[in-house]
């Protein structure tokens, strides 16, 4: 009797043993799994250089930040500046691995109309706030605020031996209005539609035509080219931009022009030549425009295999240049422009020039690995904004995903000291000392 009840008494000491090493492990563990999901406020030592919001729309906003250092770089949002539950990333992060730039370019989707939005930066998982300490913010536009019918501008951007450029940024720039940026695609095309063009401070639709004169600017880390052009001369641009150089496609003014000096009009500095339509170009429309150089008061003989005959003549002017007039009724299809006159020997020469006719609203650039200077990129970019604005989503940028959820990143810093640790780890000493009183 007292043998068994000394055995029992005893028999105590290891499952005392065994709740105390459980109960030691189970708060740690806690702690461990509590310390790990809190991240402490830390701001980031990056200094940021430029910062913009674009592609304004009523239902997206993109932000383009630039920091003094390369390094991996996203965006969280939200309605309220102390509730920013959703995160943006890189659009070039979206389709491959992150990567540390100095450039970045982010899109909030999905967005209501009407709606201010509030940011923050973040750089290498540290905050970029506002000089105030506060977070950014932006709005979108309403539905109504659509300002343009016109088409979307395009192009492509090339490396100086002559591949295309491939993630470099493309920024339309109107006098006092938001920017809208796309990225170009693996071919170096790029697409900026005209739907969203709005003032920084009212949010108001500013009216483009044709002639209105625009800056388009290509630039990636290492190199930057600005382009001054007009509207009607951007689809497609008249040449690949090679990314290092300046153009200027305003009056005649030269193709390739690092310093934006105008061509001579002499022609002795110009070959006999198409200029017009560019090599395998894609023309929205019925009516390309045909334009080409030559001797002067020389006779061009230019044909088009058409359907029906297609045949004019015209004369060089005294400047060496020559252009022609369609009827507007080239149907949609593939076609080649043939053109005879003499080169400076004075003997005959025979130019050709393959192009396509789309119909309006159709596929005018694609992601083709048989693309062209002007003849494969499509309106439902990247690149880039939402499936209106980047149709940049372009654009010439392939669309992308929608903002990825904290899961798929980093969790955003937080604000405050966490808690939850000591909470738990108090716990767990609590249940400890409560076992062990109970057990003893």
């Amino acid at each position: 009797m007292y043998t068994d009840l000394y055995l029992r008494q005893h028999s105590h000491t290891p499952k005392i043993l065994i709740l105390v090493a459980v109960t030691i492990m189970a708060a740690a563990g806690f702690f461990f799994i509590a310390s790990k999901d809190s991240t402490p406020t830390r701001a980031s030592k990056s200094e940021l250089l430029e910062h913009q919001v674009a592609n304004v729309s009523p239902t997206q906003v993109g932000v383009f930040w630039e920091v003094d250092t390369k390094d991996t770089g996203w965006i969280v949002y939200g309605k309220t500046p102390n509730s920013l539950k959703n995160i943006a990333r890189d659009e070039r992060d979206i389709q491959q691995d992150t990567s540390k730039r100095r450039y970045h370019f982010a899109l909030m989707r999905n967005l209501d109309p009407n709606t201010t939005y509030y940011y923050r930066i973040v750089s290498d998982s540290a905050l970029i706030s506002a000089p105030d300490g506060e977070a950014f913010e932006a709005s979108t536009l309403k539905d109504s605020n659509s300002s343009s019918t016109l088409s979307p501008i395009y192009g492509m951007a090339i490396e100086t031996n002559g591949q295309p450029a491939q993630d470099v940024f493309a920024m339309l720039i109107v006098n006092n209005a938001y920017p809208i940026i796309t990225l170009t695609t693996h071919t170096g095309e790029w697409l900026i539609p005209l739907q969203y063009v709005v003032q920084e401070t009212t949010l108001n639709a500013i009216s483009l035509n044709d002639q209105s004169i625009i800056s388009i600017q290509l630039f990636n880390d290492a190199k930057t080219s600005m382009v001054r052009t007009t509207v009607d001369r951007s689809r497609p641009l008249p040449e690949a931009i090679q990314i290092g150089n300046n153009y200027s496609f305003i009056d005649d003014q030269s193709v390739l022009a690092a310093h934006d000096k105008v061509e001579s009009s002499s022609q002795t500095s110009r070959e006999v030549s198409i200029r017009y339509p560019l090599p395998n170009a894609v023309i929205p429309g019925t009516a390309p425009l045909i334009k080409g150089y030559g001797i002067p008061k020389a006779e061009v003989l230019v044909s088009i295999n058409t359907g029906r005959p297609f045949l004019k003549r015209v004369v060089v002017s005294e400047d060496g240049k020559w252009s022609i007039t369609t009827d507007g009724s080239i149907a949609p299809g593939r076609y080649t422009l043939t053109a005879i006159t003499i080169d400076t020997n004075n003997k005959p020469i025979t130019l050709t020039r393959n192009f396509t006719i789309i119909k309006s609203g159709e596929q005018v650039l694609g992601d083709s690995t048989e693309a062209t200077p002007s003849g494969t990129l499509t309106p439902t970019i990247s690149v880039t904004v939402n499936p209106t604005i980047i149709t940049f989503t372009p654009s010439p940028i392939p669309t992308s995903a929608n903002a990825l959820t904290p899961t798929l990143t980093p969790a955003p810093p937080v604000s405050g000291v966490n808690m939850l640790p000591f909470i738990t780890a108090g716990l767990g000493l609590a249940v400890f000392a409560v076992g062990t009183l109970l057990l003893l």
